[in-house]
């Protein structure tokens, strides 16, 4: 009878190892995919080694209950560290959003005043050549002198 209870006792347990283990093992694959979620993996892997040391010493329904709570904490906490990244990546994608309207609006102000800059080029080279055409070097010289006192 002793046997039977024994053998009854480490097979109960060799299967609730065995869960456990395979609950690490998937967790530890799902939290490796991802790199943010580093943190999780230390504090998986320190409340797993826990619950494994004191595995053990307790019985099955209690074990049951600590295979329960340990599955149950790791969910929380893994949809609490992927909800704080998430806003994170949010707040980061809003900064760059707002650096990059800053920058739009740079080079579009820098383009505005260079077509202005284009516009008085040509104009002034449009002078110049009227002046050339009537063969008006002296005013052509004036004007060039006017331009570089501006």
């Amino acid at each position: 009878m002793g046997l039977a209870v024994a053998a009854a006792f480490l097979t109960a347990s060799w299967f609730n190892w065995a869960v456990l283990l395979v609950t690490i093992v998937i967790n530890l694959i799902e939290l490796l995919k991802q790199q943010h979620h580093r943190p999780l993996i230390v504090m998986t892997i320190c409340f797993d080694t826990l619950v494994l040391t004191v595995f053990p010493f307790v019985d099955a329904p209690l074990q049951l209950v600590l295979t329960s709570l340990a599955g149950l904490m790791i969910l929380i906490t893994t949809s609490l560290i992927h909800y704080l990244f998430q806003e994170t990546d949010m707040v980061f994608a809003r900064s760059l959003d707002k650096m990059m309207t800053s920058y739009t609006q740079e080079v579009q102000t820098l383009y505005e005043g260079m077509r202005g800059w284009r516009h008085d080029y040509h104009d002034h080279l449009q002078t110049l050549k009227a002046y050339l055409d009537q063969q008006e070097v002296k005013e052509a010289r004036h004007y060039l002198d006017d331009l570089e006192d501006k």
